[in-house]
């Protein structure tokens, strides 16, 4: 599950004005079975397991004003892999896909110290999560601090 970039289509997934010259700051919270993660615009801030261990809960908070139309997330069976040049940036993908992942993001802790010298500045946001998804629409679709990918993009 994951969200799709639609022209005033935000209103379907969250209740806001969706107008993109309406930003504000945002907190979301999602609540899932405990096998699946959440990956989501902003920072995650709090994270926790139900007394039962069935559920999990996860808090995202993006302090800078944002339109609702930038806010995206994914809901799935993704393992995790972290850059390890930049300790805010990280990749998701499904279940047995990690050795396409690794190969297919390696150039980019390359990258981003360009992109830091170049623009001289950093990444925007706190963090930026990349996640491949399956049957997405189009090669990628970029949000606040996220960005969801086509597996096919996987090498």
């Amino acid at each position: 599950l994951y969200t799709s970039q639609f022209a005033n289509s935000a209103r379907y997934c969250f209740p806001c004005i969706d107008s993109a010259s309406a930003r504000c700051h945002w907190q979301l919270e999602c609540s899932v079975n405990s096998e699946l993660t959440v990956v989501s615009s902003g920072e995650l801030k709090e994270y926790s397991l139900s007394s039962d261990e069935k559920h999990k809960s996860y808090v995202f908070n993006l302090a800078i004003p944002t339109a609702a139309t930038g806010i995206g997330f994914a809901i799935g069976y993704f393992e995790v892999v972290a850059e390890p040049t930049k300790n805010n940036v990280a990749y998701f993908c499904p279940k047995g896909l990690v050795p396409l992942l690794q190969h297919t993001t390696e150039f980019l802790q390359r990258v981003y110290p360009i992109y830091v010298d170049y623009m001289n500045m950093s990444l925007p946001f706190g963090d930026y999560k990349i996640v491949f998804v399956d049957e997405l629409l189009s090669d990628y679709q970029s949000y606040a601090s996220l960005t969801t990918a086509s597996i096919t993009l996987l090498l």
